[in-house]
């Protein structure tokens, strides 16, 4: 009985044309979920092709705008269960506005069908630097890692490390800000990524985020699922199913 792991991120590409692709995370292992997320500055002219091998993640995409501008944020995630310790690198194609990519990698959801028990994405699209992100979500099973990435609009710092100086979601336990970058592109870029762990399955809550400077944001929600949750199987009607176990 344990909850997924985060294991690391890489460190990505931002680009104004094709993105370099990206190598999963050093050190993954058989059955590891790659996440492949993806921000742009212009939510309007379609999407990127998803990366070779991988999935689009349930609750994929978000977008906010009418195009290129300082207004407009896209989020994209896709997913992959590595099959070797050597997967390839990948990054979604086509040019769409300022684009920035990377990898992160979770460790220990379950190893057949989609790990992502319950997701959401949505769009901020009124400025300012405080943000109530409610996702909407409930978990049906135990154990939960709960993941949250952003696309932010404003344009501060080569990159900006301290961009989000706050965040808090009162459903979740061990709330960790894993990596966050802003840049000055112009545009306005920045991906930001938080975990936070859901013990009982349940509401995932409201995610409150502190920045900066004033920004529109675009994003994803996802809860991975354990490979070994505990209770043993999805919550039906308020108690444990046990698939297969007769009475």
């Amino acid at each position: 009985m344990a909850l997924p792991t985060f294991q690391g991120v890489t460190g990505g590409s931002v680009s104004s044309s094709a993105l370099t692709a990206q190598p999963w995370v050093a050190g993954h292992a058989v059955d590891d979920i790659g996440l492949c997320i993806m921000g742009s500055t212009d939510g309007t002219s379609g999407g990127h092709t998803t990366p070779s091998g991988f999935t689009v993640a349930t609750g994929s995409p978000s977008a906010w705008s009418t195009g290129v501008s300082t207004t407009a944020a896209l989020m994209e995630v896709w997913y992959k269960r590595a099959t070797s310790t050597a997967e390839a690198s990948v990054m979604g194609g086509t040019d769409i506005g300022t684009q920035y990519g990377k990898h992160l990698l979770i460790r220990g959801c379950k190893t057949s069908g989609t790990p992502v028990n319950a997701a959401a994405n949505g769009i901020n699209g009124t400025a300012a630097t405080s943000f109530s992100i409610v996702t909407g979500l409930t978990t049906t099973v135990n154990d939960s890692l709960i993941v949250l990435v952003l696309n932010c609009d404003a344009d501060t710092g080569i990159p900006d490390l301290t961009f989000i100086t706050a965040n808090t979601n009162s459903n979740l336990t061990n709330i960790v800000k894993q990596n966050s970058n802003q840049w000055n592109t112009g545009s306005g870029l920045g991906l930001h990524i938080f975990t936070g762990e859901l013990v009982t399955a349940g509401a995932v809550g409201t995610w409150s985020i502190t920045c900066g400077s004033n920004s529109t944001i675009a994003w994803w929600c996802g809860a991975m699922e354990s490979s070994n949750p505990s209770g043993g199987g999805a919550i039906l009607g308020g108690r444990n199913s046990l698939l297969g176990v007769g009475r």
